[in-house]
């Protein structure tokens, strides 16, 4: 009877730490799932502010106009509270939302409330890389946060110059 009850027992120590391992191997996937995630997040927000110029002018993309008719082109996706509207690159600086959304406004595919970006942009001047502002600036670094359940996961980079230039990616 003692032999049985002790057997009992380390059949159970057996069980709980399978299951513990499990569960920890687990986790390490979802978190390793949930950093590639937020890195694809972050290198999409930096993509797309990079395709608008830092003077305040939209560079088009095919995405833009909808054919109406061979004469006539309206500018569809022009929506009002979407970052499609969005024509300089300081418009971005403070930009955050939860949960994510693409330019045009559509729910970011994969991500759920729990998800956020945020977006700084800081000025620079050229030759003394002083802080300037946005009118006379040179040099704007692109910082974009991606975070979950509030813990930021991947901070990413970008310094470019007044012309578009990527200087520097980290």
């Amino acid at each position: 009877m003692a032999e049985a009850v002790t057997s009992v027992a380390i059949v159970g120590v057996i069980v709980v730490g399978a299951l513990s391992a499990t569960a920890g191997v687990a986790g390490l996937s979802q978190s390793a799932s949930d950093l590639a995630f937020a890195e694809q997040m972050a290198a999409d927000l930096l993509a797309e502010v990079s395709t608008v110029n830092t003077q305040g002018l939209v560079i088009y993309d095919e995405y833009r106009f909808d054919l109406v008719d061979d004469s006539e082109q309206i500018y569809s996706k022009f929506l009002a509270g979407t970052r499609f509207s969005f024509y300089s690159i300081s418009q971005y600086d403070g930009w955050s939302n939860s949960p994510p959304i693409t330019r045009y406004g559509d729910p970011y595919p994969g991500a759920d409330a729990t998800w956020r970006r945020t977006a700084i942009i800081q000025t620079y001047d050229g030759d003394t890389l002083a802080p300037e502002s946005q009118f006379t600036a040179e040099l704007f670094r692109i910082t974009v946060i991606v975070s979950r359940n509030g813990r930021d996961l991947v901070t990413r980079r970008v310094v470019r110059s007044q012309v578009g230039d990527t200087l520097w990616d980290g």
